[in-house]
């Protein structure tokens, strides 16, 4: 008996998902972006009307973001790996 083996093409291999650690949230002066990922990312931290009051880019996994100058409200953290395979948003409060 002769046993082949099967194999599938057309068909990727499906990545790692990006994992992202966001604190504190309640936001206080500080906030601290924590991720998996060794290809960078970039961040858009949006207010309640859409606007985009920081923004910015970072190689290294971890960053931490001054705060102290932004109004108290709700935010909208966007967070995109630089080679645009994952993106993750959250909710936080100022």
């Amino acid at each position: 008996m002769n046993v082949v083996p099967q194999t599938t093409a057309g068909i990727k291999e499906i990545r790692d998902a990006l994992t992202v650690q966001v604190f504190p949230n309640p936001i206080n002066d500080y906030l601290a972006i924590k991720t998996t990922t060794t290809n960078g990312f970039t961040f858009q931290l949006i207010n309640s009307f859409g606007q985009i009051t920081v923004q910015g880019s970072s190689k290294a996994p971890e960053l931490l973001i001054n705060t102290d100058s932004l109004k108290q409200g709700f935010y909208t953290l966007r967070i995109s790996e630089e080679m645009g395979t994952g993106i993750q948003s959250f909710k936080l409060v100022k």
